[in-house]
């Protein structure tokens, strides 16, 4: 079964009219992140693994920076699932010295807010 027929049997199984369902287990976030690895697949772009390191709130040490050492050197992809939102790097966040990020979004504080994130290395 090719990977484009996973996607459309999940999108067919668990995005319809009840919408609660499609976010129950992170369903439509796993489809959409499928999407996407398939999208850079097909343009040349990086292929991503499975996700490198989902964070919370919990991982951060101030309100913005969220260092993750065994990510420095990578260029990061960065999901942010409670909004939901794709970040973009120099806009979004930065990377952190040493690996991991630091936010850039005005307003965000990780201590106050809940963050929900899912990060890839692109390089």
């Amino acid at each position: 079964m090719s990977i484009t027929t996973n996607i459309q049997n999940d999108i067919n199984t668990y995005v319809r009219n009840y919408p609660v369902e499609s976010f129950h287990d992170m369903r439509l976030n796993s489809i959409l992140l499928r999407m996407c690895q398939l999208l850079d697949s097909i343009s040349g772009g990086t292929v991503t693994n499975p996700p490198a390191v989902t964070v919370t709130s919990a991982n951060f040490t101030t309100a913005v920076d969220c260092p993750i050492p065994s990510l420095n050197g990578h260029n990061l992809s960065i999901l942010w699932g409670d909004v939901p939102k794709l970040l973009i790097q120099g806009t979004d966040f930065s990377l952190y010295a040493g690996g991991g990020f630091t936010m850039l979004i005005p307003g965000f504080n990780a201590s106050v807010n809940p963050a929900n994130m899912t990060i890839w290395t692109t390089s």
